[in-house]
């Protein structure tokens, strides 16, 4: 049974303005690419090699932000983000009781996280119309399909292959047309059919 979340305040807002104003605060321009990372624990999510990876492709000479809400930077990350020379690339909000604002204001969602049993955020950020990359260590990757609405990753996640979906996702119409297809699917994870779903089995294990 999946987790399902409340499809009437996690969706896709048209309203740009939402988008406009959490970027104009964030110190992020109107036009630029955002990865977004949520979590308060950044190492088991994958906060090293998702910088890692940021660092490999800004030696490109490509223009993205990575958005990092929830946690702030431990040490060593800091001491990673300056050896990878991405200061003025990685952003932290901190903590933050409108997660759906940080969500209108990112492209993509990144969660290579080395587990987790079945991440809300995913689905949250898919339904706001952000498709993900993520690993096969997280539960959710059972029902995503590896580049039609989201990037499935092996585990351990390297910074190579973290690299290779970000590259791939900074094309503007892979983008969209990844995005609407990522939409589609939250949509169909509500809190109501996980309730429905879990009632089931208890139920069932009632009269076992």
């Amino acid at each position: 049974v999946y987790n399902g979340i409340d499809q009437k305040k996690f969706r896709k807002d048209n309203d740009s303005t939402i988008r406009e104003q959490t970027r104009k605060k964030l110190g992020i321009s109107p036009g630029a690419i955002v990865f977004l990372f949520v979590s308060f624990e950044l190492k088991k999510k994958g906060i090293e090699p998702l910088v890692r990876a940021a660092g490999r492709l800004k030696q490109q000479g490509k223009d993205f932000h990575i958005l990092v809400t929830g946690a702030l930077p431990y040490s060593g990350l800091q001491r990673l983000i300056r050896q990878q020379c991405l200061e003025e690339t990685v952003i932290f909000s901190g903590p933050c009781k409108t997660i759906h604002q940080m969500y209108a204001a990112g492209d993509v969602f990144t969660l290579p996280t080395y587990y987790d049993a079945c991440s809300l955020s995913v689905i949250e950020a898919m339904v706001c119309g952000l498709p993900p990359i993520t690993t096969e260590t997280n539960g959710i990757a059972g029902i995503l399909t590896h580049r039609q609405n989201g990037y499935v990753l092996s585990h351990p996640p390297t910074p190579q292959d973290i690299e290779q979906a970000m590259e791939l996702m900074l094309d503007k119409e892979k983008r969209k047309k990844m995005a609407e297809a990522a939409q589609l699917l939250g949509r169909e994870y509500s809190r109501e059919k996980n309730h429905a779903a879990m009632l089931k089995i208890c139920r069932e294990a009632a009269v076992t």
